[in-house]
């Protein structure tokens, strides 16, 4: 049968019994003619109870091809294609490769030799598994053309059925976690012991469980012990059979297939040795652990183009193991959506696939989740999927007990001691210096750097300041103003300020002296388009469009649009469309469009006809005493207050 483990190789690997119960039980089997389990049972290794539920877990192979689940022509095809890719040449290698019993594969054979697709060759001994075939041209035409319609070849796949009643039987709950055996699997670590009373029950329910905690205190590594907790054998298939399609879930990277124990002789008759179905691998419970590259798709069913097969997602090759998503809330795919994606599966304990055909089936999902974050875990969760997750245990740094037996420890590899002079040292430059919290990964970190320096200078590792100094400035890049190790500057931390105060400066840059400002009395020509101040006594020509005030004394000519304050001893000539106030001893000549309000001693001579024209510009002229008073009536005159010296009338655009 090939590398069928036999019986009392899986009570050893499962922990059941050990070697030297197997190996009495064998002398008392050959001596009184009864089998192993029942030896073993009546030495006390085992309860007969505990040996019959292991043993009803253990698959048994199909009576007949019906029992398969496959159509006959359908192992045909398998066969075939294992011939002509593997160059099998006997029946022997047949049944090594299709993984079922003789009398199955040996009427495949004959089905195929009655359709001329293989011909005898004859047989070396005695024995029909040494019997002999080859493909004829009919043959290997018949493997190409089931080549082309799925590439699989292997083990025969077992039926969907068979997988999920397996899988029922060996959830990771048929095992009891004690407080002792999970102390014997994190032996070598230090983790208090209120740890472990909140882990024991969460992998006692198989529920969920989120880990979280600052980075570097061994949230990954404490999940990996706590599933090793966990000693039972269990079963994956080589590949599955769904709706005429192939899944193939065994996948030597994940699964640790056991291997015999060494107990006994080739010829010990074991219990139900010839009825395990060799479709069946024996392993250790899976651990699987997927980090940031894990994807939606990645928890799907992968179909292969090329080989037209299915290879199972993660998640499936994980059950009855553990499946540990690490960095939770650093995936490509954003939280929610691998939370969404979950929830069914955690609550409801089963989860749906779906072929590329469209056809959807359901399969168990009897694992242990494990999510590990060093992130808060109300920023990547909602309060719905927080309560799916029953069990949630932080992972925080180490306080300074656990830190300096931890790095005892890690000394203690290397032979050598650290005194409490250079402990206190870490710990000041750690917290104080570097502005770092202690983790646990930090002892290793530092003792692996020392010793590597000390290789460097030909030295038996010892810790030494300096050394210490380098393995902290790799354990984090200095700061600024933090002293560099080994330099006159880390040496002298402590000197007094005035020393510090006599290192030489960078001298200071230069600053460009300000123009200085001229008098006031200066003329300001091409000002820019925020107004100026003008001097008193000058004049401010080609004033740019915002008016500015205008020295009482002088005439401000080219005024803008906009009116500015006129001095009332001068006369404003060429005003613009806006008139400006006009004083009382002035006659203003030119006037606008609309007449405005003439002051008391002033007459409008040249009164505009239409508003909107501008008549030619008279001359100036003087009025005297003869001339005759308005030819037409003028417009009222506004109220206004006297002025000092003369009445001031008020102008209107």
């Amino acid at each position: 049968m090939g590398s069928v483990m036999r019986l009392g190789d899986l009570l050893i690997q499962a922990r059941r019994v050990s070697e030297s119960d197997v190996e009495h039980a064998l002398v008392r089997s050959r001596a009184t003619g009864g089998r192993l389990g029942e030896s073993l049972v009546a030495m006390g290794a085992i309860d007969e109870r505990t040996l019959s539920n292991f043993i009803n877990r253990i698959p048994t192979e199909p009576p007949d091809i019906a029992a398969t689940g496959m159509e006959e022509s359908e192992l045909v095809d398998l066969l075939l294609k294992l011939i002509y890719v593997e160059r099998l040449a006997n029946v022997r290698q047949y049944v090594e490769a299709i993984k079922l019993p003789y009398h199955m594969v040996s009427d495949v054979v004959k089905r195929a030799v009655d359709r001329s697709l293989l011909q005898t060759l004859g047989a070396r001994s005695d024995s029909l598994l040494d019997m002999a075939y080859s493909l004829t041209e009919a043959g290997r035409a018949w493997a190409k053309g089931a080549l082309e319609r799925s590439g699989y070849c292997g083990p025969a796949p077992v039926t969907l059925n068979e997988f999920c009643e397996q899988v029922n039987l060996q959830k990771p709950t048929n095992e009891v976690i004690t407080m002792a055996r999970l102390r014997d699997a994190v032996t070598g670590l230090q983790i208090e012991d209120s740890m472990l009373e909140q882990v024991g029950p969460a992998l006692n329910s198989g529920r969920a469980i989120l880990m979280y905690g600052p980075p570097g205190n061994g949230k990954t590594t404490v999940a990996q012990r706590f599933a090793s907790t966990f000693h039972d054998v269990i079963y994956v298939p080589y590949a599955l059979g769904v709706e005429g399609q192939i899944i193939r879930v065994f996948d030597p990277a994940i699964h640790q297939e056991v291997s015999p124990a060494g107990v006994g002789g080739e010829d010990d008759s074991f219990m139900r040795q010839n009825e395990a179905d060799l479709r069946w691998v024996p392993c250790r419970r899976p651990f699987v652990v997927v980090g940031g590259e894990l994807t939606l798709e990645m928890l799907d069913l992968l179909y292969d183009e090329t080989g037209r097969f299915y290879e199972a997602p993660l998640h499936m090759k994980a059950l009855g193991g553990c499946f540990l998503i690490d960095d939770f809330g650093r995936q490509l795919v954003s939280p929610r959506h691998l939370l969404n994606r979950w929830i069914v599966p955690l609550e409801s304990r089963f989860d749906f696939l779906k072929l590329h055909t469209g056809k959807s089936f359901k399969i168990p999902f009897e694992e242990l989740v494990i999510f590990s974050t060093n992130m808060d875990p109300e920023d990547l969760m909602d309060p719905a999927f927080l309560r799916r997750i029953p069990y949630k245990i932080e992972v925080g740094g180490p306080e300074e007990d656990r830190y300096r037996r931890i790095l005892q420890q890690e000394c203690a590899r290397h032979e050598f001691l650290v005194g409490d002079p250079l402990f206190n040292y870490i710990i000041y430059r750690l917290r104080h210096e570097k502005g770092m919290d202690l983790a646990a990964y930090q002892p290793r970190f530092l003792v692996d750097q020392v010793v590597a320096t000390c290789r460097f200078m030909e030295e038996v590792p010892h810790f030494e300041p300096r050394y210490i100094d380098y393995a902290l400035d790799n354990l984090r890049v200095r700061r600024p103003g933090e002293p560099q190790p080994g330099s006159d500057t880390a040496a002298s931390a402590g000197e007094p300020e005035q020393q510090r105060q006599a290192e030489p400066r960078e001298p200071a840059q230069e600053i460009a002296p300000e123009p200085e400002r001229g008098p006031e009395i200066e003329l300001v020509r091409h000002t820019d388009a925020e107004p100026a101040r003008v001097p008193a006594v000058e004049i401010a020509q080609h004033a740019e469009p915002e008016p500015a005030p205008v020295p009482v004394a002088e005439i401000v000519q080219h005024v803008v649009p906009e009116p500015a304050p006129v001095p009332v001893a001068e006369l404003v000539q060429h005003a613009d469309p806006e008139p400006a106030p006009v004083p009382v001893a002035e006659i203003v000549q030119q006037a606008e469009p609309e007449p405005a309000p003439i002051p008391a001693a002033a007459f409008v001579q040249f009164a505009e006809p239409e508003p909107n024209h501008r008549m030619p510009e008279p001359q100036p002229a003087e009025l005297t005493a003869s001339d005759p008073p308005f030819q037409a009536a003028p417009p009222p005159m506004p109220a206004f207050g006297p002025l000092p010296g003369a009445p001031r009338g008020r102008g209107r655009g």
